[in-house]
């Protein structure tokens, strides 16, 4: 997929999703002709933390530490922050992976059908704005507004439910008033396995590179 094409896509997917959905019925729902798209677009979150926190710097306001006003400063941990952003990576894709392996098989539970290529294509086109929000951790770096980073992570949570309650009735047969509570059991099932296995490992990373 060229750049102007991928672009064009997520426009579309973000601006009118109730038309463009239905078009990529048409996609191919084989791994490697998705892979590219998730490869880019996965990569957005891992690129701005890197920056924010190892070249920018994370701004810290600051804190009163035993009646002493430590004032605020930027702090920059750039080997730190390529491990972490590396990691992060790495963990994204895996989690787009196991969402949709989790999608194809908790469809049958809601009336859907476990199709493996429905079901990549579900996970792709859903997370496609919770990707994008990770351009929201630039404001890490700005004093004060690094609440942004938070909030543009919500909204793009909750508009990746809205997509994938819409996708999963298309690519997987997922009855509409199922999709909803179909697309948030396999959110939230992938969301914890995911979280759990980052910190697993940057404990483990962290923990190997103090010694």
């Amino acid at each position: 997929m060229n750049p102007k094409a991928l672009v064009d896509r997520v426009r579309r997917l973000l601006l009118d999703p109730r038309e463009m959905l239905p078009a990529t019925l048409a996609d191919s729902g084989d791994l490697k002709a998705i892979l590219p798209y998730v490869l880019v677009l996965a990569a957005i979150g891992p690129i701005v933390a890197f920056l924010s926190f190892g070249l920018i710097g994370y701004y810290q306001p600051s804190t009163v530490v035993f009646n002493t006003t430590v004032p605020g400063m930027f702090v920059r941990a750039p080997a730190l922050a390529l491990v972490g952003s590396a990691l992060r990576y790495g963990v994204g894709l895996g989690g787009f992976y196991a969402f949709a392996r989790v999608l194809g098989l908790l469809a049958p539970s809601f009336g859907g059908r476990n199709d493996r290529g429905g079901s990549l294509k579900t996970a792709a086109y859903s997370l496609t704005p919770l990707w994008l929000s990770g351009a929201f951790g630039l404001f890490n770096s700005i004093p004060y507004l690094g609440f942004l980073s938070w909030l543009g992570g919500l909204v793009g949570l909750a508009y990746a439910v809205v997509l994938g309650m819409w996708a999963a009735p298309l690519h997987l047969g997922t009855p509409e008033p199922k999709a909803v509570g179909h697309v948030l059991a396999s959110l939230g099932i992938t969301v914890v396995a995911v979280v759990l296995g980052y910190w697993l490992l940057m404990f483990l990373i962290v923990g190997a590179m103090l010694r």
